[in-house]
């Protein structure tokens, strides 16, 4: 079923593993969610959907990602993007790249890594990168 979610979409998923029982999963869910809400006045080519997983429920996908804690992010980006270089937190699945979140739990940092990350994925138009020089804060 998540496969279908992720790959129904035509777009790029960012999907956060969380743990009931986990106070740091509870405190960073709504930082993501609003990091989310602003990501989405951006046009990196392809729609952004945000997907939550429980990653106890769930652990065959936990490992599947290498998403080792909780709380956990990825992104996945949308199949036909060309990919970018690999780096240590970077692996393909499915010839996907697939970036893992590994900053500080902070909803700047999260949308920032994010808008870099899909920013250098989007089909380039000719016209210069949007910036997330100013991210917004709740």
């Amino acid at each position: 079923h998540f496969d279908e979610l992720v790959h129904g979409l035509g777009g790029h998923s960012l999907v956060e593993f969380h743990a009931p029982w986990c106070e740091s999963c509870g405190a960073f869910s709504p930082m993501v969610e609003q990091a989310v809400l602003g990501l989405r006045r951006y046009d990196f080519g392809y729609p952004l959907q945000f997907l939550r997983v429980d990653g106890d429920e769930l652990g065959s996908l936990r490992s599947r990602f290498k998403v080792l804690e909780a709380p956990g992010l990825i992104i996945i980006p949308q199949a036909s993007v060309a990919s970018i270089p690999a780096v240590d937190t970077r692996y393909h699945l499915n010839d996907t790249m697939v970036m893992k979140y590994e900053g500080p739990l902070e909803q700047a940092a999260v949308f920032a890594w994010v808008h870099n990350d899909l920013e250098m994925r989007r089909p380039h138009s000719g016209e210069p990168p949007e910036s997330a020089s100013s991210p917004p804060l709740n």
